[in-house]
């Protein structure tokens, strides 16, 4: 499974992160134009990525995130019709020992226009976390203006 990831403005802590990516991740590509094509070919070849969708992606279009317009990327749309791959929400709950998780997984979107597509991942996740909004934690302020 590749995932995507940002790099980090301190460049001794990314240093030290994509170190240790390379032992935890062999399959993880920076956010970018060149993180996208690696991501592809992953795809391509048959790879599952995780994409973080809940994310504030400046300058995408809203779309409904937790009853509110949310700038939302389309790109893993795009990414899924591009390559015929299945687009998948899917969320990982801590149960309560504490230790373990659960994944659970929604039903694959059809393929079709990027911001319906996305509008029925973010519909999804939505409802998982109005479930249980204890299991969805974000640090950065997802709706800034």
């Amino acid at each position: 499974m590749a995932a995507v990831y940002r790099s980090h403005n301190n460049p001794y802590f990314d240093a030290d992160f994509k170190a240790a990516l390379e032992v935890v991740r062999p399959a993880a590509f920076a956010k970018g134009k060149e993180g996208m094509r690696g991501l592809i070919r992953h795809v391509r070849k048959g790879g599952v990525a995780a994409v973080l969708v809940d994310q504030k992606q400046t300058g995408a279009p809203k779309i409904p995130f937790l009853g509110h317009p949310a700038e939302t990327t389309t790109s893993v749309a795009k990414l899924a019709a591009a390559t015929g791959a299945l687009l998948i929400p899917t969320v990982c709950r801590r149960l309560s020992d504490g230790v373990s998780f659960e994944v659970l997984l929604g039903d694959p979107v059809p393929h079709g226009d990027e911001e319906e597509m996305m509008r029925a991942v973010n519909d999804q996740l939505s409802a998982w976390i109005d479930e249980t909004p204890e299991q969805w934690c974000w640090y950065h302020r997802r709706w800034r203006v």
